[in-house]
């Protein structure tokens, strides 16, 4: 059961800048934490494996923790600075919404308009992950997107995950805004 009260998986997706998925986790339960999900899955290994090469970042929300390789937003943003770095996160963490709402458009069954899937976890499962496969293949085909609109749901964002003291994550990210956020005199 998930924190909503009903059965549900809870799927993490991870996104290029043209919607299409490059990681889809389907596998726990809709009352696992994102954050679990991003520390028990592939990418993290290897995000974390990388992160000394500093060659970029994932962006999540802030029910993920900060780390040297995924950046989330500024809790409490004060400065200007600060304030820009969580707009512009917010901007392009925003292709990620828009892929799970035209993923959920092209493929009602995954949308709570089209009922519930009537399989096993492990069949949901493999529907899941076969309707991200198939938007894949729409995206690189080109296919024009449904009309019908299915709304960015607020995913009711969690709050940040009790082991969010990251200081390597704080002072990369720090130094990000820095950069190029902050002013030039």
């Amino acid at each position: 059961m998930c924190r909503k009260g009903f059965h549900s998986l809870n799927v993490q997706g991870i996104c290029d800048a043209k919607m299409r998925f490059i990681n889809v986790v389907a596998k726990y339960p809709g009352s696992t934490h994102d954050s679990f999900i991003w520390r028990n899955c592939s990418v993290y290994g290897y995000m974390a494996e990388k992160a000394a090469s500093g060659n970029g970042w994932l962006l999540g929300d802030s029910g993920y923790p900060l780390s040297p390789f995924l950046m989330t937003p500024v809790m409490n943003a004060t400065t200007a600075a600060d304030q820009m770095y969580n707009k512009r996160h917010s901007k392009t963490r925003n292709s990620i919404e828009r892929a799970f709402g035209l993923w959920k458009t092209r493929f009602r069954c995954l949308h709570k308009t089209g009922g519930c899937l009537q399989s096993p976890p492990a069949g949901c499962v493999q529907i899941i992950c076969a309707c991200a496969v198939l938007h894949n293949i729409c995206i690189d085909s080109q296919m024009p997107s449904p009309s019908a609109e299915v709304e960015i749901e607020d995913n009711d964002e969690l709050p940040p995950p009790a082991n969010t003291n990251n200081d390597s994550g704080a002072r990369i990210r720090s130094r990000l805004i820095q950069q190029r956020f902050t002013e030039q005199q």
